[in-house]
């Protein structure tokens, strides 16, 4: 009992401090009303930084940020800005595209800030369910792929959506070069748009240079990982 407890005073600790404990955990000190929970169900943007893309001179995105922050801090990646354009404006004719820098549903907070409070980029990882597709020629099968957060287009600010929609790029498949605590995938190129409703929990991730990211294992199969706990 005593080596049960130990392990996991240590693997807590380790996951407090790599923000790995989820907002579960994080809600049993936490409280909240009826309104919360419900906000938090269909979805906010509350606390969220916005910004607009504006579709002028037919080809041309002019950005607009609603933040004190100094305007020239606040960047957004080229490739991005013309994902968002040829698959929103182009398609669906729509002159404006509304963003936020976090979102929460269903109890999960995600964020996409190119300057977080001041002090540098910050993009989250989230475990997204796809279906059964193929990409490129490729095949992938149905399940969970580890997805960087690039932007967020919440359903309450874009008339046009029927849900909250997430741009993002994903990792496709594993490397097999794995260790005790983390997976290592291999990233595809470009970017894809996935459903909020789709993206199941955030993930702690180490990218890797530019094509290759090592994920974190669940927070709840540690303890395998260095002790057996079938007899616990």
């Amino acid at each position: 009992m005593s080596v049960c407890l130990s392990d996991s005073f240590v693997i807590e600790k380790l996951a407090s401090a790599m923000e790995l404990l989820t907002n579960k955990d994080e809600m049993r000190c936490t409280s909240s009303s009826n309104q919360q929970k419900n906000d938090d169900k269909e979805g906010t943007t509350f606390g969220a930084t916005h910004c607009s893309l504006h579709l002028v001179d037919g080809n041309d995105v002019k950005i607009v940020w609603l933040s004190s922050t100094e305007k020239h801090l606040l960047t957004w990646d080229a490739a991005v800005v013309t994902f968002i354009k040829e698959n929103y404006m182009s398609i669906d004719n729509q002159k404006t595209i509304n963003c936020c820098t976090e979102y929460k549903h269903n109890n999960l907070l995600m964020q996409c800030h190119p300057l977080y409070q001041g002090e540098g980029p910050w993009f989250d990882w989230v475990s997204v369910y796809f279906e059964a597709c193929t990409i490129k020629k490729k095949k992938f099968l149905k399940g969970n792929y580890p997805c960087k957060v690039v932007a967020i287009l919440p359903k309450q600010h874009n008339s046009f959506l029927g849900e909250t929609e997430v741009i993002v790029q994903c990792a496709g498949s594993k490397t097999k070069k794995d260790s005790v605590l983390f997976e290592e995938w291999t990233l595809m190129d470009g970017y894809y748009t996935v459903s909020v409703a789709a993206i199941l929990e955030t993930l702690f991730v180490l990218e890797l240079g530019s094509k290759k990211v090592a994920v974190a294992l669940s927070y709840s199969k540690w303890p395998s990982c260095f002790t057996d706990t079938s007899s616990y």
